[in-house]
């Protein structure tokens, strides 16, 4: 006897998983290029990978916290698409790309069993003119669409976009952003990233952390960009119309160090002597140091000045 039911529940999942893998064959069309830091040492995670990941904390509390509250109308889900914008514009200032391509995890799931999927891939597109809200509002609906079709096996998508499967680099993005009220790191353990932006929601903070591969990244790095995330959020949190291309993430003290401090180039020399003379004493001192190089023909300082005397 044929069982109406089951055939109606398989033509339906069935169409379903053809409509998830047409989904994420258009969102991810195109050249992709993994999304990461500049990596501060070029082992590979091949080389590092029996080495644990470090990790460095920080918070936003006070007025950032009240502002964060406010953005996201204290839903967790639209905090996540928050700091997760905010992470994109940080990456597409470090990185020069405005393609910003993140991983997620699925949300937690009330059950414990195996899912087809527990990885998303979170594609934003940094575009200059887009302001804050309106990268917000495009993260918010790649989210509710990624969402949807989240039961579409990562390794048939690789597949089905021709991308070689590594085990030690996952080849679409090498960064994930997850907050913890909502999201089970297991959920993505196995997946081969380098780096965690880590955050979790109390009653008064959010607190984050960066978990990092060593191998790849000095701490350095690590603290300048949470500088600079802070800085960025301190910036469009409470102006949420700034365009992404008008909000620097230098903070005012690296801004003086490049603008003042790095161009103190003034030397102290003889005022007494022109010009002539200076070049001559020059000429004296290193008769065989090269003053001139054009077109492949070079001439020391020696010879330039027997020149100038000559003329």
């Amino acid at each position: 006897m044929r069982d109406d039911n089951l055939i109606g529940n398989q033509v339906a999942a069935a169409a379903q998983n053809l409509e998830a893998r047409d989904y994420w064959l258009s969102k991810l069309e195109g050249e992709l290029v993994k999304t990461m830091f500049p990596r501060d040492y070029k082992t590979g995670k091949q080389d590092g990978q029996n080495t644990p990941f470090e990790t460095i904390t920080f918070d936003f509390t006070g007025e950032m916290f009240q502002q964060l509250m406010k953005l996201s109308n204290g839903y967790d889900y639209t905090l996540h698409m928050i700091l997760t914008a905010a992470v994109a514009v940080l990456l597409e200032k470090y990185s020069g790309s405005r393609d910003i391509i993140v991983g997620a995890p699925i949300y937690k799931q009330e059950v414990s069993a195996s899912f087809i999927n527990t990885i998303l891939a979170i594609r934003a597109k940094v575009e200059p003119q887009l302001t804050f809200k309106e990268l917000l509002m495009q993260v918010r609906q790649t989210f509710l669409e990624a969402t949807k079709n989240q039961n579409y096996p990562i390794e048939s998508l690789l597949y089905q976009l021709n991308i070689e499967s590594n085990p030690d680099e996952f080849p679409l993005f090498d960064i994930a952003v997850l907050l913890e009220n909502i999201h089970d790191k297991e959920y993505i353990r196995d997946i081969p990233i380098n780096m965690f932006f880590s955050f979790l929601r109390t009653e008064d903070a959010v607190k984050g952390k960066i978990e990092y591969n060593p191998a790849l990244y000095d701490g350095e790095l690590i603290e300048r960009s949470i500088a600079h995330l802070k800085y960025f959020m301190q910036k469009t949190l409470f102006n949420h119309d700034a365009k992404a291309k008008e909000v620097d993430i230098l903070t005012e003290e690296e801004k003086k160090k490049l603008l003042h401090d790095f161009n103190q180039t003034r030397r102290e020399y003889p005022t007494g002597k022109t010009l002539g003379e200076l070049f001559e004493t020059q000429a004296c001192k290193q008769p065989e140091a090269i003053a001139l190089w054009f077109d492949g023909e070079r001439m020391t300082y020696g010879e330039l000045n027997r020149k100038s005397y000559a003329l």
